[in-house]
């Protein structure tokens, strides 16, 4: 849960415990079909499609919603967004990188170290490395273009190819946030709604398109930290 107060954004983490089976199904479900269709929307914005183009086709493959699939789109565009700032970022921190293997080449150079050849050598290598990961965003820097992203985590998808998690764990970080932005026209979130039930206990009631079932909502039942429970109270006054 979220609240926006003076041009920050309170994140108050909740743990879901004791949901039905039924409504952890659909959830996952939900997740999924929202991540697929936040990779689906930031690929058709690189095609060029425009937002209500991207949204009847997301509405007809992933979830029959309207409202879940604008903001699938938003998550794109800040994605896309987000990426296309830190180009630059990336390209100076390379170009340090890579001055700072020269400096120590140009030091070993001038040793009288025995192996100093072998790891110049080395060094040479990782300064070619880095220069092409350079010149890759300072390519799309000078052509105005952003470069794709990986969902899931780089990380995480070096220990796939490594074999250290499984497919199943790779689908999993790529299918597990599900997001939805209240509306003022709407009086909040449509979407979702946190109903505080009593002391720590509260329930989050997702809307579920995906039942068949006009207004079908999934119910979790959801704890905070303690030290939250009054604030979050409040704001849902």
């Amino acid at each position: 849960m979220g609240k926006k107060k003076k041009d920050q954004v309170l994140t108050y983490p909740g743990q879901v415990f004791d949901a039905e089976d039924t409504d952890l199904f659909y959830i996952i479900e939900l997740m999924r079909r929202f991540q697929s269709s936040q990779r689906f929307s930031r690929e058709r914005i690189f095609d060029g499609l425009t937002r209500k183009e991207i949204e009847e086709k997301t509405k007809k493959l992933f979830i029959p919603n309207s409202r879940y699939m604008r903001d699938a789109h938003l998550v794109a565009e800040a994605n896309i967004s987000s990426q296309e700032e830190l180009q630059p970022m990336y390209v100076v921190q390379y170009k340090q990188a890579i001055e700072k293997i020269e400096t120590k080449i140009q030091k070993l150079s001038k040793s009288k170290r025995k192996n100093k050849d072998d790891i110049i050598a080395s060094k040479q290598s990782r300064v070619r490395k880095l220069t092409k990961k350079m010149n890759f965003y300072q390519h799309h820097i000078d052509n105005g273009t952003v470069s794709k992203t990986i969902d899931g985590t780089k990380a995480l998808l070096r220990l796939l190819n490594q074999g250290k998690i499984t497919k199943s764990d790779w689908r999993e970080a790529r299918s597990n946030q599900l997001f939805s932005r209240g509306e003022a026209s709407k009086g909040g979130n449509e979407n979702m709604k946190l109903e505080h039930v009593k002391d720590n206990v509260f329930f989050l009631r997702v809307l579920n398109p995906l039942s068949g079932k006009k207004g079908d909502r999934i119910v979790l039942p959801v704890r905070f930290p303690d030290k939250f429970v009054a604030t979050i109270v409040t704001y849902l006054a």
